[in-house]
């Protein structure tokens, strides 16, 4: 199994995107049923310390894992770079590496 990597579309200071979704699958394209998983997500901008984050466990079943931005990791410019991953006893993988540059908001032309 390998882990989605994704650069989301840049976003302004404040905002609060949409959640992103993967489908956790195994190498042969099947999802993996996360009953009973726990998720997690940790992020940092550019050089700071690693904070955690929101993550679930959307549709078991359908191996969903989701990762629930707040207004934190859109507080200030730069770039946010997180890891989530789910995890079942002593079983770990990573779900999703993320990346999103944070824009200051356009100055209005008067």
């Amino acid at each position: 199994m390998s882990s989605t990597r994704r650069t989301l579309a840049p976003q302004y200071v404040g905002a609060v995107p949409a959640p992103v979704i993967v489908q956790v699958t195994d190498e042969d394209g099947a999802p993996i049923d996360l009953t009973g998983a726990t998720a997690q997500f940790r992020w940092r901008r550019d050089a700071g310390t690693a904070v955690d984050g929101t993550a679930s466990i959307g549709d078991p079943a359908a191996g969903e894992f989701r990762v629930t931005w707040t207004a934190a990791e859109f507080s200030a410019p730069g770039w946010v770079r997180g890891v989530g991953w789910w995890e079942v006893g002593p079983y770990r993988e990573v779900a999703i590496v993320v990346e999103v540059q944070v824009l200051e908001p356009p100055v209005p032309i008067d």
